[in-house]
């Protein structure tokens, strides 16, 4: 009985420092799109993606060595957070991917709207003489 009640016990308690560093980020990040008042703040999605990543694979590792150690309800808190965090880098990168095939998309059309002329070419209208030649010099008519 202690045994488990140790292991909920470890198990909540890494979960919750994992959340807690997270939501630390999400904070601090925040702070630091609040203080550039609007402009682009360099490097931040390359930052998330490491943040996420290595989170994943902490969780992961940890799930393993808990596992290993005979701490199911540790390893089962701990395999959670890291397959919704996979699943959650997967949808994103999905939606990247749609994105950038409907921003190529959208490019592409706005490319050929504007090389279309907004007036016809004026070379391309008819003449007033296109269905008879004008007269030649010299000859009479």
């Amino acid at each position: 009985m202690m045994a488990w009640l140790l292991d909920v016990l470890v198990g909540l308690v890494v979960t919750g420092m994992e959340l807690g560093a997270l939501a630390l980020y999400w904070f601090l990040r925040g702070l630091k799109v609040w203080a550039a008042k609007g402009r682009p703040v360099p490097e931040r999605k390359n930052r998330d993606i490491a943040l996420y990543t290595s989170v994943a694979a902490l969780s992961a590792a940890v799930a393993y060595g808990s596992f290993r150690a005979s701490l199911p309800v540790t390893a089962v808190l701990q395999a959670l957070p890291f397959s919704f965090m996979v699943l959650g880098m997967l949808a994103v990168i999905r939606k990247v991917v749609q994105h950038r095939r409907e921003m190529s998309r959208l490019r592409k059309r706005y490319k050929a709207w504007k090389n279309t002329p907004l007036l016809p070419d004026h070379r391309a209208l008819p003449r007033p003489y296109a269905s008879a030649p004008p007269p030649r010099p010299g000859r009479p008519s």
